[in-house]
């Protein structure tokens, strides 16, 4: 079976010269010296990256070899930053991984080229955003990300709409939501705080990232929770996914996340008996696990 690989070839640096990128080449095999131990075919190759030995006609040469892994871009939910992934990004690996600002407490930033292949991480609200972006790009002049460029969705913690509603009725009471709305104008420091207390961050932790909230964001994102209904994107989709939620989440109960997802197939969706609603924080290797698996499925589609 001939295989479709994405990687590019790259001169090791203790030797001389430059080798040309090769993209999206279609090979059968290399046969490939590990440090003069055995042949192996490329493909077998999932890390990134390796120092390997390529037989080149008369001649050998050293080269690194590097597969192309697809970028994660990790959206934090509302209330949080991109800071909020540092842990688990550690263990995916902080070269692959895209962290977006939504703004609450920075400037916003959407760091990728909306043309790149990339994964799409959403911890809470992120998630529902992500569906948001996807959405609106189909229509948009200039696509803030492109949904044939997206290879795979991960929700954690996360949901397709939010408030609740007459054909959503696991869903949070709209009522609370405009009471935190209501009071941010005047106290945003204290709706977060309490916000944070109830999503389960430690308390010596709840106080940290206050400084310099921007009310403005922070009021849309609320109004995006309670107005954004994405769950007819999130049932066409037909790529790859996973959710990973929490039994003893305060702020997603597992009825709302059942009922978020509950078109799409039940086994994608991995539950964890505790860590609340902040998995990525408190149970950031099992979390880790879990991604780490899904993402080899991915890439091991893109090899067949």
């Amino acid at each position: 079976m001939r295989r479709r690989l994405n990687f590019s070839w790259k001169r090791f640096p203790s030797c001389g010269g430059n080798f040309p990128d090769a993209d999206l080449f279609d090979i059968h095999f290399f046969d490939i010296h590990l440090f003069d131990a055995h042949l192996f075919d490329a493909h077998l190759f999932d890390e990134n990256p390796f120092d390997v030995r390529l037989s080149a006609s008369s001649s050998e040469h050293l080269w690194a070899f590097s597969m192309k892994q697809p970028l994660l871009l990790m959206v934090h939910g509302w209330g949080f930053g991109p800071g909020f992934w540092r842990p688990l990004s550690a263990l995916l690996g902080p070269e692959r991984c895209r962290l977006v600002d939504l703004g609450f407490s920075g400037r916003m930033q959407l760091p990728i080229d909306p043309h790149e292949p990339f994964i799409g991480i959403g911890h809470s609200m992120g998630f529902l955003w992500l569906l948001r972006q996807l959405r609106a790009s189909e229509s948009a002049a200039e696509p803030t990300l492109t949904p044939a460029n997206c290879l795979g969705l991960v929700s954690i913690n996360g949901f397709s709409r939010f408030s609740r509603s007459r054909d959503f009725k696991a869903g949070i009471s709209p009522r609370i939501i405009k009471q935190m709305q209501s009071r941010l104008s005047h106290d945003p420091q204290g709706v977060l705080g309490d916000f944070r207390q109830q999503s389960g961050l430690p308390p010596i932790t709840r106080g940290m990232g206050l400084g310099g909230l921007q009310v403005g964001p922070l009021q849309a994102g609320l109004d995006g929770l309670a107005n954004w209904d994405e769950r007819e994107r999130f049932n066409q989709w037909s790529g790859p996914w996973l959710g990973l939620a929490g039994q003893d989440d305060a702020i997603v109960p597992p009825a709302l996340t059942r009922q978020s997802f509950g078109a799409q197939s039940p086994s994608k969706l991995i539950w964890s008996q505790s860590g609340g609603h902040l998995l990525p924080l408190t149970r950031t290797a099992w979390c880790g696990e879990q991604l780490s698996g899904f993402l080899a499925g991915i890439q091991g589609e893109g090899r067949e």
